[in-house]
């Protein structure tokens, strides 16, 4: 195993929807992939907890990686003490070596909530002299990634090739009939509308799909090969 990398979203459905191909990409590299669902994501109006679950079950399946859903309120998720800390003990449970999450540009109160929450719960991690599960830890890394409701053109800071897993990410996408599915015109535009973005995000470093990750720390170069290989 190369490493723990830990996506939270705030409900089934975000992570797949922004960097499914990337998940998909880092589980088939060997990395331990973990979903983190902050809420089980329902009441919506046409799901329902059980069939909500096991569409996150599907989706996560076909992606390769693991899932967690915690109990937090959907439509009603906070920054609070309660919230970091559950989040802080999946950290300290897992110690993932990078964390994902929402980077808070949106209009969906959850989806910046949920960036409040786990950029707080990264540092309550660390925590020691606490009555929490598991052992103190810093994830070292963490992105952000793009679920917004704002209509915006965002400009990333980075942008993965996800060609090869662009299938997976769709079909993981397709999982949820309870939320895209019940209208089939409905569902086909949805799905259009992802392909076309990640077509966009693809085509500005020359490949066929592309999915967009954003930084607020400097990440170190080691090898700077990479560079000269996306040129």
């Amino acid at each position: 195993m190369k490493g723990t990398v830990i996506a939270f979203g705030a409900h089934p459905d975000d992570v797949e929807l922004s960097i499914g191909g990337f998940v998909a990409l880092l589980a088939d590299k060997g990395y331990k992939v973990i979903i983190c669902d902050l809420t089980n994501g329902e009441p919506t109006p046409f799901g329902d907890p059980d069939t909500r679950k096991k569409e996150a079950e599907e989706a996560a399946r076909i992606l390769g990686v693991e899932r967690i859903t915690l109990d937090l309120p959907n439509r009603y998720l906070m920054d609070t003490v309660e919230a970091r800390i559950k989040v802080a003990e999946v950290m300290r449970e897992y110690k993932p070596d990078l964390i994902l999450t929402h980077h808070g540009e949106d209009s969906h109160p959850d989806h910046i909530e949920t960036k409040k929450i786990v950029t707080a719960a990264r540092f309550y991690a660390k925590y020691t002299k606490v009555n929490w599960k598991g052992e103190p830890f810093y994830p070292p890394k963490f992105l952000f990634f793009h679920a917004s409701h704002k209509k915006k053109i965002i400009h990333p800071h980075l942008i993965v090739d996800i060609s090869n897993f662009f299938g997976k990410k769709m079909k993981a996408c397709d999982a949820y009939k309870s939320q895209f599915g019940y209208y089939e015109e409905k569902r086909k535009e949805f799905l259009k509308r992802i392909e076309i973005a990640n077509k966009m995000y693809g085509k500005l470093i020359n490949v066929e799909y592309g999915e967009i990750l954003f930084i607020d720390e400097p990440l170190k170069i080691v090898n700077p090969d990479f560079l000269f290989d996306s040129l």
